[in-house]
């Protein structure tokens, strides 16, 4: 365990350092050692830089930024790939986490000029404002067209051309613990056993409290996303799919956050609430996904970056991820969209280095490996790491049906943060009307300050 300091001395430099040798996967290519250095610092809030740097001398550092820290694993077994060509560069990677939102880290640093080289970073709207910016490097005609599906190439081009590349894809679904429907006797039930629509989910539940089990849906709404997970799937999978223009109406004036949706959309999450665990505001997302493995609950909502931990609590959970089921069966869609991206600094030195470190990223072997390192499914075509069986099923809907654009990734910057910190006082006891009221009223005021109207 890493000490964490804060105040001047962490200000002033690094709180604590760890070193690890290692050589890097090279399929029998031989490779340089390197250094792993991780230090921790407080800014206005906290983030991890971890540098991956040649012990021999180098002519040259390219600097790698990402949100996740399980892919420096990735990084550093690519580098020996990239190595092979480029044997005297150097690779310092920053980890950005402590609740930061990696765009949110990104603008600062597009502000004050002081960019990485690579970046990898959340996929949404802020691909277009960083090239719109004149921040991101064209990656057109640069040998990457094709190792990706066409609908996850469009969400990362702007103006006809391509600046950042899909990294991995987010399912997001409705988890199913198998072993705690059958302790409850549901398969006995006049309803399927895994719930299809939203009248049968609560059915569910309701029968699952008659068994003995009080709170069939844990929720860890203290955490950063917990509390709003239901909402993106409910807004992405009924409201966005019906009118995928919906939040460009929003921004026009056209549509309100008060509107009659929205409030229904409230109403069924008050429904699942009653359901849900009574300390949610006091859990964050690990805790309740080691209730949800442990059998203290037969649902978890959540994506499928969160399969990796709920295996770490059991590995042999009999579970499986499904379409949510918030709505008519008729009506219900795949959730699947890109969640990361990565791209290359307009203004990098080195934008061949760059380049050819990126082929070897988004190959099949190098997207095999950040899959299986980043707990994430690969957004490159003939990957073939979907990591967890549990999504089986929904491998074949992904393959089928293609890509969804999340909603909440083309939302003003700042307007999902302050989604989250409403919907936690949602959970308090905070009215939907009055937190809709104040979404509206924000969300006018972020228009007015940041794009002057539309």
């Amino acid at each position: 365990m890493i000490p964490l300091q804060t105040g001047r001395a962490a200000q002033q430099g690094c709180s604590a350092y760890f070193r690890e040798s290692f050589k890097p996967r090279t399929r029998g290519l031989e490779a340089s050692f390197f250094l792993i250095s991780v230090l921790i610092v407080n800014t206005c809030s906290v983030y991890t830089d971890v540098s991956v740097k040649s012990i021999s001398e180098t002519g040259y550092t390219l600097k790698i930024v990402t949100p996740s820290a399980q892919s420096v694993k990735a990084i550093y077994e690519i580098a020996g790939l990239f190595s092979r060509n480029y044997p005297v560069a150097a690779m310092e990677v920053s980890v950005v986490s402590g609740g930061i939102p990696i765009n949110t880290f990104l603008a600062s640093k597009f502000a004050v000029g002081d960019v990485p080289d690579i970046l990898i970073y959340q996929a949404g709207s802020s691909i277009e404002l960083f090239a719109q910016g004149g921040h991101l490097l064209n990656l057109s005609d640069s040998g990457f067209e094709g190792r990706f599906s066409p609908e996850a190439e469009a969400i990362c081009r702007y103006g006809g051309r391509i600046y950042a590349l899909p990294l991995d894809i987010t399912i997001s679904g409705l988890f199913v613990q198998m072993s705690v429907l059958w302790q409850g006797a549901v398969r006995n039930s006049v309803v399927r056993i895994i719930p299809k629509t939203f009248d049968e989910f609560i059915i569910s539940c309701a029968q699952l409290r008659r068994a003995g089990i009080n709170y069939p849906v844990v929720i860890g709404a203290s955490g950063d996303i917990g509390a709003v997970v239901f909402l993106y799937q409910y807004m992405h999978q009924y409201l966005y799919a019906e009118n995928p223009r919906i939040y460009e109406d929003i921004l026009r004036g056209k549509r309100k956050w008060t509107d009659r949706e929205f409030q229904e959309m409230y109403r069924a999450y008050g429904q699942i609430r009653e359901y849900v665990n009574p300390d949610a505001t006091r859990i964050g997302e690990v805790e309740a996904m080691r209730r949800f493995a442990g059998g203290e609950a037969a649902y978890y909502i959540g994506q499928s970056r969160d399969i990796a931990a709920i295996r770490r609590f059991k590995q042999t959970l009999d579970m499986v991820m499904v379409t949510p089921p918030w709505g008519n069966e008729s009506q219900g869609v795949p959730l699947v969209g890109v969640d990361t991206v990565v791209s290359i600094s307009a203004d990098t030195w080195y934008p061949d280095e760059a380049k050819a470190f990126l082929r070897e990223l988004t190959s099949v072997y190098g997207a095999d490996i950040y899959s299986q390192a980043a707990g994430s499914v690969s957004a490159t075509a003939g990957s073939s790491m979907w990591y967890d069986f549990c999504l089986g099923p929904r491998s074949e809907m992904f393959r089928i049906r293609g890509l969804t654009q999340f909603m909440s990734r083309e939302w003003l910057p700042g307007f999902e943060e302050t989604f989250k910190r409403l919907n936690r006082e949602w959970f308090t006891g905070r009215p939907a009307d009055s937190l809709l009221e104040e979404l509206e009223s924000l969300h006018r005021s972020m228009i007015a300050v940041k794009t002057g109207g539309i």
